[in-house]
C-alpha cells in the first residue's frame, strides 16, 4: 500500500497498476507502463472457485468459435482469422474476425456495426480500439518509440478488424446461428445499407 498526499503522485501509482491508464482519459489510452497486479483477497478467491470451470469453458468457446468460423465461409464479406493447424485449443478474451469492405461494394464497416447492432449483436470494432502504438505511452513524452508508419495495421484497424467478447461464446452453439443469421441477414439487405 502506498499513502500519499500528491495527487500526482498518486495518478501515477493508480496508473501503474491499471495498464497505465489515466483517470479521464479512454479506457484503452495507454500513458505508462503499468501492470494489471491489483487483485484484492476477495476477487482472488472468487477466481479460485471459478477456476473448476476455465477447462470445460475453454472447449465450448473453442467448439463454438469454430463452428461460427465455420459458418461465416458461407457468408460473403466476413471471414474469420485463419487458425494455425497447430493450434488444438484457444483460449481468448477477444475473438476478431475480418469485415471485407471490397465484397460489400462501397459499404463501410461502421454501417455494418450499425446494422448487426439494430439486430442486437454485440459486436466491437476489433478488441482494444486502436493499434497499442498510436498510445501516448509510445507517442508521447519519455517513451517515444513510434520510428515508423503502419498503414496496413490502421487500414484493418479502421475498415476491417471486427470483434465479439469471450462470453459471447459461452452461450449455446443456437446462439452461433443466431449471429450466422444476423450476418446474413445484413448481406441480403446490404441494398438498402447504401440508400
Amino acid at each position: 500500500m502506498v499513502l500519499t498526499n500528491d495527487r500526482e503522485l498518486a495518478a501515477k501509482l493508480h496508473s501503474l497498476s491499471s495498464h497505465g491508464r489515466m483517470a479521464g482519459h479512454p479506457l484503452y489510452e495507454h500513458h505508462l507502463v503499468g501492470s494489471n497486479l491489483r487483485m484484492v483477497e476477495f476477487q482472488g478467491a472468487l477466481l479460485l472457485a471459478q477456476l473448476a470451470r476455465l477447462d470445460e469453458q475453454i472447449k465450448h468457446c473453442d467448439a463454438n468459435a469454430r463452428y461460427l468460423a465455420a459458418g461465416m465461409e458461407q457468408i460473403p464479406g466476413v471471414r474469420s482469422m485463419k487458425w494455425d493447424e497447430r493450434l488444438t485449443q484457444w483460449g481468448f478474451y477477444y475473438w476478431t474476425f475480418k469485415f471485407i469492405p471490397e465484397a460489400w461494394e462501397g459499404i463501410t464497416r461502421d454501417q455494418f456495426l450499425q446494422a448487426a447492432g439494430a439486430e442486437n449483436l454485440p459486436i466491437g470494432g476489433g478488441g482494444h480500439i486502436d493499434p497499442m502504438y498510436l498510445n501516448p505511452m509510445y507517442t508521447e513524452g519519455h517513451a517515444t518509440h513510434r520510428k515508423h508508419e503502419c498503414p496496413n495495421c490502421e487500414y484493418a484497424w479502421k475498415n476491417e478488424a471486427l470483434s465479439f467478447g469471450h462470453a459471447t461464446f459461452l452461450g449455446p452453439r443456437e446462439e452461433m446461428d443466431l449471429i450466422l443469421s444476423v450476418f446474413q441477414k445484413v448481406w441480403d439487405n446490404r441494398d438498402e445499407l447504401r440508400s
